[in-house]
């Protein structure tokens, strides 16, 4: 079955990004698939905005000569700089950007970072040696192989609920019930909301990757190492 991926540019007309009542948009496109985002912090807030109610109703609401309500559950993935030049933490090129401009670059996306991303990596640059390296690392068909028993997990655990995947999870008491956690993972559950200041709606989020984490590993429960690394993915923008 093919999935469809969805990279809209970032000057694309919000009309076609969010859809008409007449054409359904990019984020409704991408239902069921994948919505890639270059260059986030280049689209303009009205479609963040779009991209926002997306991930929390798995809709967007259209508003013309008559409302409509279009289907938009996708995955979410996105890339952006660091700041407007693009070097800020670089090892080899210098950052021109003041501390100013970097704070304000950052803070305009922060909080749908926050509110969209339950997953935030830091990619650095790539040196030579590693770029070069005749030392193989995991496939992308083992890989796929480890997603595809993970999501199966997934459809077994969920079979006779409303749920799919591990990110359908809304309430408290769904994340208690199918993200059980091992003692020790507990305790730095606790230590990581007391230390972080972490909301109610970060710690569920940070649940339901530790659930995904354990998914991929084969695990019924969530250990905590699976508690640890889901933490070094929080979203978090560099002050």
């Amino acid at each position: 079955m093919l999935y469809p991926f969805r990279a809209p540019d970032v000057g694309i007309a919000l009309a076609a990004f969010q859809g008409t009542c007449e054409v359904p948009g990019e984020v409704t496109l991408a239902h069921h698939g994948v919505l890639f985002l270059e260059e986030l912090s280049a689209f303009p807030p009205e479609h963040l905005r779009v991209v926002q109610q997306a991930v929390e109703a798995h809709a967007v609401q259209i508003q013309g000569d008559e409302e409509m309500t279009l289907p938009a559950q996708c995955l979410l993935i996105a890339t952006m700089q660091p700041c407007p030049c693009g070097y800020d933490g670089d090892p080899i090129r210098e950052c021109i950007c003041s501390a100013e401009e970097i704070t304000a670059f950052q803070r305009r996306i922060e909080e749908f970072v926050t509110d969209c991303f339950a997953i935030h990596i830091e990619v650095p640059r790539v040196d030579s040696k590693n770029l070069m390296s005749r030392h193989p690392g995991e496939s992308s068909a083992e890989v796929r192989q480890r997603v595809e028993a993970a999501r199966e997990r997934q459809r077994r655990r969920y079979a006779v609920t409303a749920f799919t995947v591990n990110d359908d999870l809304r309430s408290l008491d769904d994340v208690q019930r199918y993200c059980v956690i091992d003692t020790p993972g507990e305790k730095l559950l606790h230590a990581a909301h007391q230390q972080l200041h972490l909301t109610p709606r970060e710690m569920l989020s940070l649940l339901k990757v530790a659930r995904t984490i354990a998914d991929l590993a084969g695990a019924d429960i969530i250990f905590a190492s699976h508690v640890a690394e889901a933490i070094q993915y929080r979203p978090r923008l560099r002050r």
